[in-house]
């Protein structure tokens, strides 16, 4: 897959999407999970987990029921690489796991017993046994190296 324009507008501008932070994997998780609670997730929960990873999980799919009708067609991996409206949140917001991705070594998805890698590597198998009770989760393991 191409790295998307919304990846590299993101990586050659980050004050205009995260201001003066440093994109640590606290900033990018707190982050990820506001756009959860905004997209109808009710129960967000974030957790470090071994070698660097990063958990935002919740009890349902936050990602595609709140996708643009245009975008629900499209692989669900879309969302991490395309600047897509954040419905619900602030004027002309995007959704946060493109923010998450462009600042992140590896990054995957958990749907039910379902997992997708959207960049980098597969999440060790230590990883995945963490979040084994969570429905859907987003898994990270952030550029920088400091996770919170």
């Amino acid at each position: 897959m191409k790295l998307a324009a919304g990846i590299h507008a993101i990586r050659n501008n980050p004050k205009l999407y995260i201001g003066d932070c440093e994109p640590s994997g606290q900033i990018l998780a707190t982050g990820l999970a506001g756009c959860a609670l905004t997209s109808g997730a009710r129960r967000v929960q974030i957790e470090l987990l071994t070698d660097e990873w990063i958990s935002v999980s919740a009890e349902r799919d936050w990602i595609t029921p709140s996708l643009p009708e245009q975008c629900k067609d499209r692989p669900l991996t879309r969302v991490f690489v395309s600047l897509i409206p954040q419905f619900g949140g602030r004027q002309n917001e995007i959704r946060y796991e493109v923010i998450v991705s462009a600042f992140s070594r590896g990054l995957a998805l958990k749907s039910d017993d379902t997992w997708i890698t959207a960049l980098g590597d597969d999440p060790p198998e230590l990883v995945r046994k963490c979040i084994t009770e969570a429905r859907f989760a987003v898994v990270f393991k952030p550029q920088s190296g400091q996770c919170l």
